[in-house]
């Protein structure tokens, strides 16, 4: 079993991008600011052995979508 964690800084406010990502079904990560103000616009991602490629490679489409939108 593997669990992997990353910090990744948006380009946009996290909250912003958290809710488009749940308007489409998908947990997005964690909104670091919350506890880290410092950590603006960064999210916390997890992956464990429960996703899958097709989840993984889901979720990088639907952020780059977001992350173009207006």
């Amino acid at each position: 079993h593997y669990f992997h964690e990353i910090v990744v800084r948006l380009p946009k406010p996290a909250k912003t991008i958290l809710k488009k990502l749940s308007n489409h079904g998908i947990y997005g990560g964690y909104d670091l600011q919350n506890d880290y103000p410092e950590l603006d616009n960064c999210i916390l991602l997890c992956a464990t052995e429960t996703k899958t490629n097709e989840d993984i490679q889901n979720f990088k489409k639907q952020l780059a979508a977001v992350l173009t939108e207006n």
